[in-house]
């Protein structure tokens, strides 16, 4: 059929055509950034990313993969940028695993597990895998604490297997232990001071740990850690330092009585990035806290020990076994988690009681933390 419009002739098919093209431009102009299918809603991707993820499986770390091959060749590095899909396996004698870290910028993660979308009340909660079973685990990130689950920024999806065999499989036990390979970037400089006064250690770029005495009336000390490239990202202490500003690549940290753990990060546009440590310990210690300080798995230490790095901070005891649970070195008490990790922040005891560990990794006591009141033994009062 023949139609004539405004004096043009016009095919009808023709006519459709540009009526559905002027619909769809309407749509794609006036349609929101998300896009509802079912029940289901698929989102942008924000600038919000994990930086880090691990997970173990009872004392044990366990790899991921880019890869459902469980290559070894497709397996991600520390430091290496985190798919939005990652793979995982473990041996049929274990039977759950758990997320022990998940590093990101965004304001929320939330995680949840199964085709039924199961969220977990603890990020870090056991996940039980069935013999045989291969289940999803998804990781949202959010722009908001206050944002609906379905309002995630970003979801990455954690595919676990768990061998139905019955048989250890010996390449995935030999690469359950991980040692940290650091990148191929530096540090330029890194000098520490107090009260505009050098604190002289010898600086090697390539030298990851430090063990640095100050005296005991030292309460601070001031980090000027200068990257090779002022692209670099900067982080003390797991804190984004600006490497550009007037008072660029400098900041000031309070120590405590005893030992006191830093971490320096550098990171490359490309992800690339090392680490070092500043075991600063302040003044002598001569004292020791009874085990009545905290009451889950609470290890006195009464002689002298080193922290040494492997991956993350951890303790080795004097007949060379990691330390797990609570222990005190110097006069702080410090928890390491089923890894062997040094943990900070809120940590919640087995007997539900909370406690707060500082970035050193110390427990805090007498304080107020996020409006929280903390006694004397380190229990919150209030939380």
């Amino acid at each position: 059929m023949i139609i004539e419009v405004g004096g043009v002739i016009m095919n009808k098919n023709i006519k459709k055509i540009i009526t559905f093209t002027i619909i769809c431009t309407a749509f794609s102009i006036w349609m929101p950034s998300t896009l509802s299918i079912g029940n289901q809603c698929a989102y942008a991707y924000s600038d919000d990313e994990i930086t880090d993820l691990n997970i173990t499986s009872g004392v044990s770390g366990i790899p991921i993969y880019s890869s459902v091959s469980h290559k070894n060749e497709y397996r991600i590095k520390n430091g290496e940028k985190i798919p939005i899909v990652v793979y995982s396996k473990i041996s049929s004698d274990k039977t759950n695993i758990k997320l022990s870290t998940i590093e990101t910028k965004a304001a929320d993660i939330r995680v949840f597990v199964g085709k039924d979308n199961l969220k977990l009340d603890d990020i870090y909660s056991e996940i039980n895998i069935e013999k045989g079973e291969k289940k999803s685990i998804y990781i949202r990130l959010y722009d908001s604490k206050n944002a609906t689950n379905d309002k995630y920024t970003t979801e990455y999806e954690l595919v676990v297997e768990r061998d139905n065999s019955g048989n250890d499989e010996t390449e995935l036990e030999d690469e359950v232990i991980t040692t940290k390979d650091y990148d191929n970037i530096f540090l330029d400089k890194l000098a520490l001071s107090n009260n505009d006064e050098n604190i002289n250690f010898n600086f090697d770029k390539t030298q990851s740990i430090y063990n640095i005495n100050v005296d005991e009336n030292i309460a601070y000390i001031k980090i000027k850690a200068v990257p090779e490239q002022e692209s670099y990202k900067l982080r003390i202490n797991d804190k984004e330092i600006d490497t550009k500003g007037d008072n660029k690549d400098i900041r000031e940290l309070l120590l405590d009585k005893g030992k006191n753990l830093i971490k320096i990060r550098i990171i490359s546009d490309d992800h690339k990035r090392r680490e070092y440590y500043l075991n600063v310990t302040r003044g002598k210690s001569t004292s020791t806290i009874t085990e009545t300080t905290t009451s889950d798995n609470t290890t006195d230490n009464t002689s002298s020990q080193n922290i040494q790095i492997d991956g993350n901070w951890q303790y080795r005891k004097a007949d060379g076994t990691m330390a797990i649970g609570w222990i005190c070195i110097g006069t702080q008490w410090y928890y390491f988690d089923s890894t062997g990790a040094m943990k900070t922040g809120w940590l919640q005891a087995n007997t539900g009681k909370w406690y707060y560990l500082k970035e050193s990794g110390a427990m805090a006591k007498d304080a107020m933390i996020d409006g929280y009141k903390i006694g004397s033994d380190g229990v919150c009062i209030t939380k």
